[in-house]
């Protein structure tokens, strides 16, 4: 199976802020991304957590320089990638 849809996006995510982007997938959908952090005072960095329709999540984690993973959706909904 081929890539059925790319985009990239850039955006600053300010400290004491944060940045979410909402999803919509269908079960068994994916998505591949990169994650790239810049910048900061003291440790250029990111807290990342996706949240699933039923309103649980991943758990997050700290994400700082690159980050390459993919993500299959279990379930179909709204999809939640928070950035923090």
């Amino acid at each position: 199976m081929g890539i059925a849809f790319a985009e990239t996006e850039s955006f600053t995510v300010a400290a004491r802020d944060y940045e979410r982007k909402y999803v919509d997938l269908k079960e068994g959908d994916a998505i591949e991304y990169r994650i790239t952090t810049s910048g900061g005072m003291i440790n250029p960095d990111v807290e990342f957590t996706i949240y699933y329709p039923d309103g649980s999540n991943d758990g997050g984690g700290r994400i700082s320089g690159n980050f390459d993973d993919q993500f299959v959706a279990q379930t179909s909904g709204t999809y939640v990638f928070e950035f923090d």
